[in-house]
C-alpha cells in the first residue's frame, strides 16, 4: 500500500514534468522564431542581441534536457509498476533494461529483428517517450500521397529507436520541424522552400546500402536545415548540440561523427579500432603512433609522418578499404569517412575534396 501511494505521487510528478517539458519546448520554438525574424534585417546591434537570444535558447534547451531525463527515469519505474506485480518489479525492470540497451549496441542483428521483436521494442520505447512517438507518428503519416505501409513504418521506427546515441536523439528532436511532401515524386530530395522531404517509388525498395538509406539521407537534410539557428537554410552540423553519454558532454553532430570515425572503440571500423588491432597483431606499422596517424588522416595527407607512422597510416587505409569494399552497400560509409578525412578513407562512392572544403556543402551533407 505504501509503495502504491508513492507511485501515485510519482505519476503526478511525471505529469508535471511532462507539462514543464512541453512549455520549455514552446519557449525554444519562440526563441527560434525570434532569431529568424531578427536575422532577416540584421544590424550590428541586432546581431549582438541575436547572440544573447541564442545563448538563452541553449540554456533553455539544456534545462529541457534535464527535465526530460528526470521524466523518463520516473516514467520507466511507474510503467513497470503499472504493468507488473510488485513482487516481480525488479525482475521486470532488469529485463526491460536489457531489451532497451540491446538496441544501443553496434550490432547488425538490429537489421534482422523479427516483427515481434520490433513490435515489443517499439511499444516499450514509445511508452517511455510519448511526445517523440506522437511527433514521429505524425511525420510518417504526413504527405499526399503517402504510400508507406504499416510494415515499412514499423521498420523505420525500429531503426530510429535503436540507433546509437546521440544520433537517434538528434533525429527525433527535430523530425517534427518538416513533413513528408510526397512519396511519389520524380527523384528523392529535401525542399527547403516547402520544408518537405519527397521520395520516388524506388526510395523504399530493398537497398544494398541498408534499409531505407534514401529515406534517412533526405530526412537528414531536413534536420540540418530546420535545426539551424544562425543560417536560414544552412546546416546545423556545427551548431546544434546534444548530450553524449560516451563523451559525457554536449557535442555537435560533426563531433559525434568524428568520434565514430576516429575514436569509438565499439565501432570496429573506427581508426582507433583498426590501428590498435593492427598493432596487437604485429602487422606493418606496429610501431607507429595511432594519434599521429589519426591527425594525418584528419588533415587528408601522410606528409610529415615518420617512417613507422606512415607504415601504420597505409596499413589502416588498406584495412579500411578491405573491410569497407567499393560496393553499393558501403556508399554511405565511404562518403562519410571520405568527408572526415579529405577523401583519404573514401573507397569508391563520395564527393570530391572541393565539395567537402565548402562548409555549407559539408554541413548540409
Amino acid at each position: 500500500m505504501e509503495f502504491k501511494v508513492e507511485i501515485e505521487k510519482m505519476e503526478n510528478s511525471i505529469v508535471q514534468l511532462q507539462t514543464l517539458h512541453k512549455n520549455l519546448l514552446r519557449v525554444e520554438q519562440k526563441l527560434d522564431t525570434q532569431v529568424r525574424t531578427m536575422l532577416r534585417n540584421p544590424t550590428a546591434s541586432g546581431l549582438l542581441l541575436v547572440k544573447s537570444v541564442i545563448d538563452e535558447r541553449k540554456r533553455v534547451e539544456e534545462y529541457a534536457d534535464k527535465i526530460r531525463q528526470m521524466h523518463d527515469a520516473m516514467e520507466n519505474i511507474a510503467s513497470a509498476y503499472r504493468l507488473t506485480d510488485q513482487t516481480n518489479l525488479r525482475e521486470f525492470l532488469n529485463k526491460e533494461k536489457e531489451i532497451y540497451e540491446s538496441g544501443q549496441m553496434y550490432c547488425v542483428d538490429r537489421l534482422h529483428a523479427s516483427d515481434e521483436e520490433k513490435r515489443k521494442y517499439i511499444e516499450y520505447y514509445e511508452r517511455l517517450h510519448p511526445e517523440e512517438a506522437e511527433r514521429f507518428r505524425n511525420f510518417l503519416r504526413s504527405g499526399d500521397p503517402n504510400n508507406l505501409t504499416e510494415e515499412e513504418i514499423q521498420t523505420i521506427k525500429y531503426l530510429v529507436y535503436t540507433s546509437p546515441a546521440p544520433f537517434g536523439m538528434i533525429y527525433l528532436r527535430n523530425i517534427g520541424k518538416f513533413d513528408i511532401g510526397s512519396t511519389n515524386t520524380d527523384g528523392a530530395y529535401y525542399s527547403p522552400g516547402s520544408r518537405t522531404v519527397n521520395y520516388d517509388s524506388d526510395s523504399f525498395e530493398n537497398d544494398p546500402r541498408g534499409p531505407y538509406t534514401t529515406f534517412f539521407h533526405e530526412t537528414g537534410h531536413g534536420i540540418d536545415d530546420r535545426a539551424d539557428l544562425t543560417n536560414e537554410g544552412g546546416a546545423d552540423t556545427e551548431n546544434f548540440t546534444v548530450y553524449s553519454d560516451k563523451l559525457n558532454k554536449k557535442i555537435t553532430l560533426r563531433e559525434a561523427i568524428e568520434y565514430d570515425v576516429y575514436y569509438n572503440k565499439d565501432n570496429p571500423h573506427s581508426m582507433t579500432s583498426i590501428a590498435e588491432r593492427i598493432k596487437s597483431e604485429g602487422g606493418s606499422g606496429k610501431n607507429g603512433n595511432t594519434d599521429n596517424v589519426i591527425r594525418a588522416l584528419k588533415n587528408g595527407s601522410p606528409d610529415g609522418l615518420s617512417k613507422e607512422d606512415r607504415k601504420l597510416y597505409n596499413a589502416v587505409k588498406n584495412d579500411f578499404n578491405k573491410n569497407v569494399p567499393n560496393t553499393e552497400a558501403y556508399e554511405a560509409v565511404s562518403d562519410v569517412y571520405g568527408g572526415m578525412s579529405g577523401n583519404e578513407l573514401r573507397n569508391g562512392y563520395g564527393h570530391d575534396k572541393d565539395y567537402w572544403n565548402d562548409p555549407n556543402s559539408a554541413g548540409s551533407e
